[in-house]
Parts: structure tokens; sequence; C-alpha cells
């Protein structure tokens, strides 16, 4: 996973530039944000041994690395994010898809993640066939909107 940041505030100016690799994983990041302390979390899929799972980054605002978490939703060892927000309590919330072994076809996951990157929750949504979150945000009430998509095959 490359990272490339410039950071500017007041006095203080940082940028970098850092590949986040330990040789053993193909990443790849998918979206980067930058959190209410001025932290920046990445986002995106990590492959071993034949699985994917769900990669989060958490660097300081000059790219040293705070914390690293993975995550395999699905026992078939295929789970992508696709978004990261931070939520007005201070949790991050992940978006994706991971492959459903009981039908062969995918399915939309949210996740909340603590400001120290342990999972508080995760929900796995089927709503059809094939189901994808590409995106999501927050509602004023408290829930989420979600973007994505479904791919349906017809007979």
């Amino acid at each position: 996973m490359i990272l490339l940041g410039l950071f500017l505030s007041g006095q203080t100016q940082c940028f970098f530039h850092k590949v986040y690799d330990d040789d053993l994983r193909n990443d790849s990041g998918v979206i980067v944000i930058e959190d209410s302390e001025g932290n920046f979390i990445s986002a995106g899929t990590t492959v071993a041994a034949g699985y994917s799972s769900a990669l989060v980054l958490k660097t300081n605002s000059c790219g040293d690395t705070l914390w690293v978490r993975d995550f395999l939703l699905s026992p078939t060892g295929i789970t992508m994010i696709h978004n990261i927000i931070q939520s007005s309590d201070t949790t991050y919330n992940v978006c994706g898809y991971l492959l459903n072994p009981t039908e062969g076809a995918t399915d939309g996951f949210l996740m909340s993640l603590s400001l120290d990157g342990d999972s508080i929750w995760s929900n796995i949504i089927n709503v059809g066939f094939n189901d994808r979150f590409r995106d999501h945000q927050l509602t004023d009430d408290g829930g989420f909107i979600i973007g994505g998509m479904r791919n349906v095959t017809e007979d």
C-alpha cells in the first residue's frame, strides 16, 4: 500500500511518501481520509496465501504507522473494503463486500472500528444476489445510507 501525504498546519509542514508493505502480502489501498485528530486512515484489501481481507492502516500526520488491522469477515477468504468514514462519535465506519459461501455470491457489509482499530461491530447485509457496497454516509438520525451495486442474472 502506498500512501502519499502533505500536511500543512500553522508552522508545521510534513511531506511523506511511504510504502507500507511486509513483503508477505499484496496490499492495495482504496481510500484515504483525514480524521478529526489530523491522522490518516487508509482502507483497502490485503491478499496473502490466497485469502483477501479488509485492511485498515492508521498513520499520524507525518506518515508514521500508528496501527494496522486486517479483518477476514468471510470464511471463503474474500473481503473487500471500498469506503471508510469517521462518525461523530469518533468511530470509523467501513463498507465493502465479501463472498457468501452459501450462495457463491457477494454480500455487502458495514463494520465499525474504535479509534484504536478494534472491531466494535460488523453486519453482513444480503439484499439480493451479488450485492457490493461502494459508498456510505451517516444520516441525521445516526443511521447509514449506502450506495453500491447488484448484479442480477436473468434466466
